[in-house]
């Protein structure tokens, strides 16, 4: 995932070359105007596939921390239902926590950090997005201006 970013980093600084190479003259605009849909293009296909793989591993993500979900309701109450309301596994984690049962303690932290690194994958993907939305705005303005 981090060469997908990197690549798309790297197709946005040649988008903001041909943006700078706008403003040179009309001979640089003519090829920019040329060659920047094309570049527009390619990155929208790569943020797409981007979408794709990271949406892949939020699903993942999210099976993993339902498994985890239901391993500790059912440890924990002992009952083997899967129906947990948040207060009950807040009660569980205490409990945990109180009689110093390390192994369940350290399955809660790790749906915890789970859950954490789930939520920073979400934000660093709307960050991604919305830079590339950004590129593609300034150069739909700057095809527009010209």
């Amino acid at each position: 995932m981090t060469s997908e970013i990197e690549q798309l980093r790297e197709d946005v600084r040649i988008l903001k070359e041909e943006m700078e190479a706008l403003k040179q003259g009309p001979d640089a605009i003519r090829i920019a105007l040329h060659t920047l849909p094309e570049a527009i293009a390619e990155c929208d296909i790569e943020v797409h596939q981007l979408d794709k793989k990271i949406d892949d591993v939020l699903w993942r993500v999210k099976i993993r921390e339902h498994e985890m979900m239901k391993k500790i309701y059912s440890e924990t109450t002992g009952d083997g239902k899967h129906k947990y309301p948040n207060e009950k596994l807040r009660d569980a984690e205490l409990d945990l926590r109180k009689k110093g049962d390390r192994e369940r303690a350290s399955l809660w932290d790790q749906y915890q950090r789970l859950k954490i690194d789930r939520e920073g994958i979400k934000i660093r993907h709307d960050l991604l997005r919305n830079r590339f939305k950004g590129a593609q705005y300034t150069a739909s303005l700057m095809t527009k201006g010209a």
